[in-house]
C-alpha cells in the first residue's frame, strides 16, 4: 500500500509531507469511527501501556545485569585474591623446615608441604587435598615405615591416635623402623652419624659429644644428667649449649608417654646474635636518649634562666626609665599655666605626646614581657562592660575627631568574667589599631550576643588586611604601614590582645576584606555573679580647686629630679610641699613641725633598705588615715596584695599630672569634710 501512496521519484520533503497528511487522516478515522464502547482507543490505550512495562522491564533487567557482572567482576578479584594467598601460604610453610599439614574443621586436609610425611614413602601418593584425618591416620598404620609398640595391631594404634585427636593439645611421637636418627642431629652436634645407633645410651652419647659442645653452666649439666636419670614425673626443660665454633644451640627435652624422652637440638646463633646486636643498640640508644636528655635539659634550663633574666631586666630597665620619665613629664606639665606663651605651650604638648608614646612603648614592652613569661598577674572578676566602653569613648574620641573619622561606641548593659584592667587593654589596643589605620570613614565598637558569652566587636573601614598577613600581625614588631613612624606604635598592641586573650581564654577572630575594613572579635563569657557599684561620694573638682586652698603634702622621693619635678609642680598648684629624701628625715619632719599633712605621696624603693609601706603604717598611726598614694614603677601582683592588704592605692610611674591632680583634689574634699 505504501508503494503506490509514496512515490520514490518525490523528494524528501515531499514525501514526508505526504506521510504526515496520510498520518493525519488515519488519527482522524481512529477518533471519528471508534465504536460507542470505545473498545479501539482502549486497545491503543493498552498498547502503550504494555510498551511502557516493556520499557520499565528492560531497564531493571539491565540493571540486574549490571549488578551481575559487578558481582563476577569482585568474585573474580577475590578468587584471585584467594589464589594469592593460598599461593603465599604455600610458599611459607614450604619454608619451615619440618613436615607441616593443615586441616580444615572438618578434618580434611587442605594442603601440607613438602616435607610432611616424607619419611613414609608409601603415603605420599595420598597426601592430596580433601584427605580426612581417620583416613591419613589409617594409612600411616598400615605404613611399612611404622614401627608399631609390641603388641598392638595397626587397628588399635590408629584407635589411640584418633581418641588423642580429641584432646586440645597432642604431641603424639612414633618410632620408625630401622635406624631414623636426624641428620640434622650429626650437623649441629658436629659428629658423624655413624656414632648414632639404636640402642646406644645417652651418658655415653653426652661424653661423647661434650668435647664439642660447652655448657653455660655445671648446674645445667648436672640438671640435664638428674633429669635423664629420673624415670617418671619429667616436666620440660630447656638450656642452651654453645660449639666450639661459636654456633649455639637451644635444647629442649620432654618426657614421651612410654617415660622415655625426646630431646631436640635448634640452631639459634643467629637469633642470639640479633638479640645481642639489638640489646648494644638499644643500650646505645638509650645513652643517646639520655644523652638528648640531658641536652634537652639543659637547653630548657639556660632558656628558662634566659627568659628570667630577660624579665627581670626589662622590669629593671624599665624601673630605671620610668624614674627620668616621670620626672620629665611632670616637668612638662609645670610648663602649662596662665604666664605660658602659646608657642611654649605648644612645644610643651608636643614634648607630652612624645612622652606618653615613651610610656606607651615601656608599658607594652612590660605587658609582652610578663604574658611571655607567665608573669602576669589576672585578677578575674565581674566587670561591667560599660565601665569599659565608657572609658574607651572618653580616651579614643578626640583621637578619632582629629582624624575626622566617625567614631560610635555603643552601650551594653552586661556584666562579663574577665580581669577589668586588661579587658580594657585588649579593647583599647583594638581601637587604638583601627584608628590609626582607617583614614576615613568611621570605627565602631559594639557587642552582641553569642550564647553564654558576649563578642565584643572593633570594625573599621580601613584598607583591610591581606590574608597572607592576619597571622603575623599578632607577632611583636609587625605593622602593615612600615612607613610609620615609632610614636604612631611599634606594632606591640596586638601582639598584647594575642596573648592576653591566650591568659584570659578569650577567643580572638579576625575578619577583613581589602578595600573594605576589618573586624576584631574577642568572646568574652557573661558573668553570673551581680557587679555592685559603690559611691564613693566624690565629686569631681578643676584644678583651680587647689589654688588658694593651704594645702599641705608630704612627698617622700629619694629620686632628686622627679621630687624636684613634682614639687615644682604641685607648687604651680598652690600646694605646701613637704619634701623629704628618706623615711626618717620625714617622721623627724613631722614632729618637728607637728602638723598632719592633708595628703600623702611615698615612693616604694627608699634608701637603706627602708620601703614607702612600712613608712606609711608609721605615719598613719601617728597622725590618722592620711589619703595616701603609693608611688612605684614596681608592677608585680605581690606588691599590689601588699597595698590592698593595707588598703593603699598605687601610682605607678611615670606619674599622669592628671591622674595626680584628681588624686589631691579628692584628698582636699576629704580634708574639707573632716574639718567640718
Amino acid at each position: 500500500m505504501t508503494d503506490w501512496l509514496i512515490d520514490p521519484n518525490d523528494t524528501l520533503e515531499q514525501q514526508n509531507a505526504k506521510l504526515r497528511q496520510i498520518t493525519g487522516v488515519l488519527m482522524r478515522r481512529v477518533e471519528q469511527d471508534t465504536d460507542r464502547t470505545g473498545v479501539a482507543y482502549r486497545q491503543f490505550e493498552r498498547a502503550a501501556l504494555l510498551e511502557d512495562q516493556v520499557r520499565q522491564r528492560t531497564a531493571d533487567l539491565e540493571h540486574a545485569l549490571d549488578l551481575l557482572n559487578e558481582s563476577n567482576a569482585r568474585l573474580a578479584e577475590a578468587n584471585r585474591a584467594a589464589e594469592s594467598a593460598r599461593a603465599d601460604l604455600s610458599s611459607a610453610i614450604e619454608t619451615i623446615q619440618e613436615g607441616f599439614a593443615l586441616f580444615n574443621a572438618r578434618d580434611e586436609l587442605v594442603m601440607c608441604n613438602s616435607r610432611f610425611g616424607m619419611h613414609m614413602l608409601d603415603l605420599q601418593t595420598e597426601l592430596t587435598p580433601g584427605l580426612s584425618f581417620a583416613r591419613y591416620v589409617e594409612l600411616v598404620s598400615r605404613s611399612k615405615y611404622l614401627a608399631l609398640p609390641e603388641g598392638v595391631g595397626s587397628a588399635d594404634w590408629a584407635a589411640r591416635r584418633l581418641k588423642r585427636h580429641q584432646d586440645n593439645h597432642v604431641i603424639f611421637n612414633v618410632r620408625m623402623v630401622r635406624d631414623r636418627w636426624n641428620k640434622r642431629v650429626g650437623t649441629l652436634l658436629a659428629l658423624p652419624l655413624n656414632r648414632f645407633r639404636l640402642g646406644t645410651q645417652f651418658q655415653s652419647l653426652l661424653e661423647r659429644f661434650e668435647a664439642e659442645l660447652s655448657f653455660e653452666s655445671e648446674e645445667n649439666r648436672a640438671n640435664l644428667w638428674r633429669w635423664v636419670m629420673r624415670k617418671t614425673n619429667r616436666k620440660p626443660i630447656s638450656f642452651e649449649v654453645k660449639r666450639r665454633d661459636g654456633m649455639i644451640l637451644d635444647v629442649f627435652a620432654q618426657e614421651m608417654p612410654d617415660k622415655g624422652f625426646v630431646i631436640s637440638f635448634t640452631d639459634v646463633t643467629a637469633e642470639r646474635e640479633a638479640t645481642r646486636t639489638l640489646f648494644q643498640v638499644n643500650e646505645l640508644l638509650e645513652q643517646r636518649v639520655m644523652e638528648r636528655t640531658l641536652e634537652l635539659e639543659d637547653a630548657l634550663s639556660s632558656a628558662e634562666r634566659a627568659n628570667a633574666s630577660k624579665s627581670r631586666f626589662v622590669a629593671a630597665a624599665s624601673h630605671d626609665l620610668l624614674q627620668p620619665l616621670s620626672a620629665a613629664k611632670l616637668y612638662v606639665s609645670a610648663l602649662d599655666g596662665p604666664e605660658t606663651t602659646e608657642a611654649t605651650r605648644e612645644i610643651a604638648h608636643k614634648a607630652h605626646r612624645a612622652l606618653l608614646s615613651v610610656e606607651n612603648i615601656i608599658d607594652a614592652l612590660l605587658d609582652i614581657s610578663k604574658l611571655e613569661a607567665g608573669m602576669a598577674a589576672l585578677e578575674v572578676s565581674s566587670v561591667p562592660l560599660n565601665t569599659v566602653f565608657d572609658a574607651i569613648r572618653e580616651q579614643f574620641s578626640p583621637l578619632a575627631a582629629q582624624k575626622g573619622l566617625e567614631f560610635k561606641v555603643m552601650p551594653c548593659a552586661v556584666v562579663l568574667e574577665s580581669d577589668p584592667s586588661y579587658l580594657r587593654r585588649i579593647v583599647a589596643n583594638l581601637v587604638s589599631n583601627a584608628i590609626r589605620y582607617t583614614a576615613e570613614g568611621r570605627v565602631l565598637v559594639g557587642a552582641r550576643r553569642n550564647g553564654n558569652s558576649i563578642r565584643i566587636e572593633v570594625w573599621d573601614t580601613g584598607p583591610g588586611i591581606p590574608e597572607a598577613k592576619q597571622d603575623i600581625i599578632f607577632q611583636e614588631f609587625e605593622r602593615l604601614d612600615a612607613k610609620a613612624s615609632a610614636s604612631e606604635g611599634l606594632g606591640l598592641g596586638l601582639a598584647i590582645v594575642e596573648r592576653a586573650c591566650a591568659r584570659l581564654g578569650h577567643p580572638l577572630g579576625l575578619w577583613s576584606v581589602m578595600g573594605q575594613g576589618s573586624g576584631f572579635f574577642v568572646n568574652v563569657a557573661r558573668s553570673m555573679q551581680p557587679h555592685l557599684t559603690l559611691n564613693t561620694g566624690l565629686t569631681k573638682m578643676s584644678s583651680a580647686g587647689l589654688q588658694g586652698s593651704g594645702m599641705i603634702v608630704l612627698l617622700v622621693e629619694n629620686d632628686l629630679d622627679l621630687r624636684r619635678a613634682m614639687t615644682l609642680l604641685l607648687e604651680k598648684w598652690d600646694i605646701s610641699v613637704l619634701d623629704v629624701h628618706g623615711a626618717s628625715e620625714a617622721v623627724e619632719l613631722l614632729d618637728e613641725i607637728e602638723i598632719a599633712p592633708d595628703a600623702m605621696l611615698i615612693d616604694y624603693q627608699l634608701d637603706g633598705g627602708e620601703n614607702g609601706l612600712d613608712l606609711i603604717r608609721q605615719v598613719q598611726a601617728r597622725h590618722g588615715a592620711v589619703p595616701t598614694r603609693l608611688i612605684s614603677a614596681n608592677r608585680s601582683p605581690e606588691l599590689r596584695a601588699r597595698c590592698a592588704a593595707q588598703n593603699i592605692e598605687l601610682l605607678n610611674k611615670p606619674i599622669d599630672a592628671r591622674t595626680l591632680e584628681r588624686f589631691l583634689t579628692e584628698a582636699l574634699k576629704s580634708a574639707r569634710d573632716f574639718r567640718a
